[in-house]
């Protein structure tokens, strides 16, 4: 029996905008991926985007589908994004938000209430800051009010929970049957 290759090199390079992204110009991204690392069912990925003349996103992912050969699941996210606003462009020091967070998660086959349920549950923290904001306020008092509100600086802590019904027939290549979920998070006062 042959395996067949479940690793991804992607190289991305561009000019102009992109979509979802504030900013235009050129823009260069390197993403290295496996499924079943060791083939031991792990996925892993790493990925760098740089945007412009700075670092745009930085992030790693792991997911263990069993720890330990059990039910239990794990997975983890750490990344770093860096996001310049364009709007300013007559500025020399535009705004850019940072934002650096991680989040980890566990979750739990039931297979005495049915073999196709999970529940799984997630702890986060995000933490965002903005650089150059004093320059870009002082320059235009006139906007103070909505600067103060749209470019503020904090942390965001939050839990989730979710359950999921899978009944596909391959957790990589699947031929038939469906995957549903139902999702929750919640940042609780006073951990904010």
């Amino acid at each position: 029996v042959n395996e067949i290759k479940t690793g991804h090199f992607n190289f991305v390079a561009g000019l102009g905008g992109r979509e979802g992204r504030l900013g235009s110009g050129m823009h260069m991204g390197l993403q290295v991926g496996k499924r079943n690392l060791m083939g031991r069912g792990w996925n892993g990925s790493f990925n760098i985007m740089s945007e412009r003349s700075h670092l745009g996103q930085l992030g790693i992912n792991f997911y263990n589908p069993y720890i330990f050969d059990t039910n239990v699941e794990s997975s983890f996210d750490l990344y770093h994004k860096v996001e310049e606003y364009d709007q300013w462009g007559a500025s020399t020091m535009r705004p850019k938000e940072c934002v650096t967070g991680g989040v980890t998660s566990l979750g739990f086959r039931l297979p005495d209430v049915d073999r196709d349920l999970m529940c799984r549950t997630e702890l986060g923290i995000e933490r965002n800051y903005f650089e150059n904001f004093a320059n870009l306020r002082a320059m235009d008092s006139h906007s103070a009010f909505m600067l103060d509100r749209r470019l503020k600086s904090g942390v965001l802590m939050w839990i989730g929970a979710s359950a999921s019904k899978d009944t596909r027939n391959h957790p990589v290549y699947p031929s038939r049957g469906y995957r549903l979920m139902a999702t929750s998070k919640v940042a609780l006062p006073g951990m904010n």
